[in-house]
């Protein structure tokens, strides 16, 4: 089964239980109808059906699509430890594009320190491509607030390569400062990242204020009822 002959099936699918179809051919009783439920994707399958732009993004059935690619991507990297320690198979999760990666996270329920190992290492290998293939919009997307907490604990090396994607993911969530204050839920959010996530957010220079106190304000909640060393604290201060 190729991307493309699927990409056929389905389209021939669409098109017979179209309104105009099923007129035409609701007397016949023997119609051939593609049996999608039977189509066995490989890896490359997924690749290629989910890489920019997709092969059938536009078509009633996509959905079908993205039901056969998921079930594939759980089989081939559902287990982050072994993936990461099999060379093969972190070249071919390497060559996922966004939205399989995406499909694939929205599958895993608690993201564990392997599978934002393994996603930073994704990270990573697009950057080493090129910055024109990292959309850093796109791919800060894929990340959760708490993933931040864990991706920050990576060897210094490592985090240096994701930062720019945990930046990204920063200031579209927490860029205005007013707004954190302003607004409980966001707030609540703010207020569980660890002191390594805040220094990167706090050293943004994109960050929005309504006033110049904005930043002081937001840190000095933060901080409320958590214990900081003497060094931590001293870093917070430089950087108001």
């Amino acid at each position: 089964m190729t991307a493309n002959y699927l990409t056929k099936m389905l389209r021939w699918s669409d098109y017979l239980f179209s309104l105009p179809s099923v007129l035409r051919y609701m007397h016949r009783p023997a119609i051939m109808v593609p049996k999608l439920d039977q189509a066995r994707l490989q890896l490359t399958d997924v690749i290629q059906l989910m890489s920019p732009p997709p092969l059938i993004i536009s078509t009633p059935s996509f959905p079908k699509v993205k039901d056969f690619c998921k079930d594939t991507l759980l089989h081939a990297s559902s287990d982050a430890s072994k993936v990461l320690g099999d060379t093969q198979l972190l070249q071919q999760f390497f060559s996922l594009p966004i939205p399989a990666v995406e499909l694939h996270l929205a599958c895993i329920q608690v993201r564990k320190a392997e599978v934002l190992h393994l996603l930073a290492l994704w990270v990573t290998n697009l950057q080493d491509q090129g910055s024109n293939k990292l959309k850093l919009e796109e791919v800060a997307k894929l990340f959760r607030c708490e993933d931040m907490n864990v991706l920050c604990m990576l060897p210094s090396d490592a985090f240096a390569k994701i930062k720019p994607v945990c930046s990204t993911y920063l200031l579209s969530s927490f860029g205005d400062a007013h707004a954190v204050i302003i607004d409980a839920e966001l707030l609540a959010t703010f207020c569980k990242l660890n002191f390594a996530v805040v220094e990167v957010w706090e050293g943004l220079d994109e960050l929005s204020v309504q006033n110049e106190n904005d930043v002081a304000v937001l840190i000095t909640l933060w901080y409320n009822g958590k214990s900081l060393s003497a060094g931590q604290l001293e870093k917070l201060s430089s950087l108001l």
